[in-house]
């Protein structure tokens, strides 16, 4: 094992540990778009009311140069998707500030937003301004009637039970949203001068990401046709501007989002794979490329990077990311694209033509957001382990350190004693695998005493723990837990055959690598073997039901927004298991294969105090799940407790769920670890008198 040793925080002394009220403090930055000449950077910042138990976000302008910053935006409301005109004199956005979200615009520093379109309540996605600034293309889908809020209303004033549903789809509800309308989401334009709404496609099409081409003469729109059956059949569709025939691109089958042109408007660049079964993420996103005409293959136009383009970090506090996951450079020879890599978030420069990809943003750092480059630079927004949110330019043409524009958490932040993760390199005897992971070590870390140590295992599967800003890690480290967190195999950043190295092993793959790290870590000698616990949500809570099954090494446990049965998970998430894909077999006449890889096939086993957490209006991971361990640990006699949160909570409970439910959530947590690990368990006899 090696580890890079840790620097001591600065003026430590003066600081205090994180608490759970500074994670609604934080003021989030996301979604960086640059103005044309460069000089102004907008982003998005979410904060939090806890007092109406919400999170608003509002439009900041940034100076590229000084890092001034001021909000351009106010209201409790949500303002989101910045987009500027071609000629930099506007902005475009989405806010929530009628009630429902609808397109806005708004003339840069000389006067206030205008509302261009009135539609019915739904969802929008901004894509683009057309070249001359006249329109703007989007993407509506409506909200199903039933759950609009005037059909809430004459439901009550009729004294009427809530909406019958009739569902002829497998896909009729997503986490986070509810149930999807029937209606699949379309293209539409607005005019910028009279709000006029076109809508552009039409039919049972999903549409999913869309562009104007720069010469103005065309629009390019992905579409699903099939999407119960055939969702990664994503076809690229491309038709004059001002009507006429729609031609198919030919492209291999596999998913195609952020449609972009290339400046002769002759190509298309498209962020996907090659891929017809797995859903699960387990191939390498990359950048691809196909003439506009359809004469001619698509070629992924970095083959031979091993690395997929997509921020996958995680973290449990983040602003938004941008509207595409790549930008063309200047020159339009070349795209900029973040890439996972070994725990951080990478920007990097490729070639059209391929070529080595050249470095603009290398070191461990969380970068999320990012803008087109203008005048030599990128403005990015990124976060390390203990900066929530920073407002960065990069150099393009020399590299190095990026400059922080703006940190709009500084204050908070220099007076909080967080620490900084080591990182660890550890190999796995029994699967010959070298893993990489971090330990998170309390405040004031004393090496020679013992301490009680959380193992957390991220979910995903296909997923990376890194870089990010981790408010509970910080927060569970401050109360006296060292915090061991890894990528065994499956997660992203290390290539595309390690992540594949889990798919239909769920558990056997990645429990020895994940048992190899504890051992490494116990044999540093800080670590109180008797005192050690392990969490995780949704993959990392289904680890930890398999854990432990597996092993009674652990004295407390926290199994959150699981999986443990595989064979009812197959029906009742909002994305059913496609039959002998990414799984083997199915759920009704070949349930063997999910079976074996259930975690409540070790139920009896389990003898560690276990802590479940789950949300009623979670929808990727049903609470079934969750009630199914419980009971089974109850009928078994097993110490556990089922902590039910309401409707209002989805799956990202722990990253964006209500405030009141998030404090909750965490006290649970660290009441339980208190509980079960703290030090007051140990203490000496009392003394007596005689």
């Amino acid at each position: 094992m090696s580890a890079k040793p840790a620097r001591a925080s600065k003026s430590a002394s003066k600081r205090r540990p994180i608490e759970i009220g500074d994670l609604f403090a934080l003021r989030l930055p996301g979604s960086p778009a640059l103005a044309p000449d460069g000089r102004s950077c907008v982003v998005t910042v979410q904060r939090c009311d806890t007092e109406k138990n919400r999170y608003h976000s509002n439009l900041y302008l940034v100076d590229t140069e000084s890092g001034d910053a001021r909000a351009i935006t106010e209201g409790d409301h949500s303002d989101s998707q910045p987009l500027w005109s071609p000629d930099g004199r506007a902005l475009a956005f989405v806010s929530s500030r009628s009630e429902t979200a609808q397109v806005h615009v708004m003339p840069v520093g000389i006067g206030d937003s205008r509302k261009l379109t009135k539609l019915p309540a739904g969802s929008i996605s901004l894509q683009q301004w057309s070249p001359d600034g006249s329109k703007l293309l989007f993407i509506y889908q409506p909200r199903p009637e039933e759950d609009t809020k005037e059909a809430a209303e004459e439901r009550k004033r009729a004294h009427r039970s809530g909406p019958t549903r009739v569902i002829e789809s497998s896909l009729y509800r997503l986490d986070g949203h509810g149930f999807l309308s029937t209606v699949p989401p379309q293209l539409y334009a607005v005019d910028v001068d009279s709000g006029e709404c076109e809508r552009l496609t039409r039919g049972k099409a999903y549409v999913g990401s869309a562009a104007w081409s720069p010469d103005g003469k065309s629009l390019a729109w992905t579409v699903v046709r099939d999407v119960e059956y055939k969702p990664h059949d994503v076809r690229i569709c491309v038709r004059p501007v001002n009507g006429g025939q729609v031609r198919t691109l030919e492209a291999p089958t596999g998913p195609k989002d952020s449609l972009l042109w290339t400046p002769d408007s002759r190509r298309l660049l498209y962020l996907g794979y090659e891929e017809d079964k797995d859903s699960w993420g387990t191939r390498n996103a990359h950048v691809w490329m196909v003439k506009a005409t359809g004469k001619g293959e698509a070629r992924d136009i970095m083959p031979e990077l091993d690395q997929t383009c997509s921020p996958y970090t995680l973290c449990d506090c983040q602003g938004s990311p941008g509207l595409r996951a790549f930008t063309l450079a200047p020159e339009g020879n070349a795209v900029d694209v973040l890439v996972a890599n070994e725990g951080a978030t990478q920007l990097l420069c490729c070639r059209l033509d391929g070529g080595k990809p050249r470095v603009l943003l290398g070191g461990h750092a969380h970068t999320y957001g990012f803008t087109e480059e203008v005048g030599g630079k990128v403005i990015v927004t990124t976060q390390s382990p203990v900066e929530p949110g920073l407002v960065q330019a990069v150099s393009t043409a020399s590299g190095g350190r990026p400059k922080t524009l703006w940190n709009p958490n500084g204050d908070l932040v220099s007076t909080l004693d967080l620490s900084r993760p080591q990182e660890m390199w550890v190999e796995c005897a029994e699967t010959g695998r070298k893993v990489q992971g971090w330990v998170l070590k309390p405040p004031g870390f004393v090496p020679s005493r013992k301490y009680p140590m959380i193992l957390q295992i991220h979910g995903g599967p296909h997923t990376q723990y890194g870089a990010g800003f981790f408010h509970e890690f910080q927060w569970l480290a401050g109360k006296g837990y060292v915090i061991l967190f890894t990528n065994p195999v499956g997660s992203q950043g290390r290539g595309e055959a390690y992540m594949q190295g889990l798919r239909r092993k769920w558990g056997e793959a990645d429990f020895p690598e994940l048992m190899a790290f504890v051992n490494a870590l116990l044999a540093e000698g800080y670590v109180d073997e008797k005192r050690m616990g392990v969490a995780g949500g949704s993959y990392g809570g289904y680890m930890t039901n398999w854990v432990v099954g597996n092993t009674t090494r652990f004295a407390a446990a926290c199994t959150q927004r699981c999986v443990s049965n595989l064979v009812s998970f197959a029906g009742n998430s909002d994305f059913p298991m496609r039959p002998d894909a990414y799984f083997p077999g199915n759920a009704w006449a070949e349930p063997e294969g999910l079976w074996h890889m259930s975690p409540m096939r070790f139920m009896d086993r389990v003898r560690t105090p276990l802590l479940i957490i789950h949300a009623e209006g979670d929808l990727r991971c049903n609470v079934e799940q969750s009630e199914q361990v419980f009971s089974a640990l109850r009928m078994l006699r097993r110490k556990t407790k089922f902590v039910r949160f309401p409707r209002e909570a989805s799956h990202g409970l722990s990253r964006g769920g209500p405030p009141d439910l998030r404090e909750l959530r965490l006290e649970a947590i660290g009441d339980w670890f208190d509980e079960h690990l703290a030090q007051a368990r140990r203490r000496p006899p009392r003394k007596t008198t005689k």
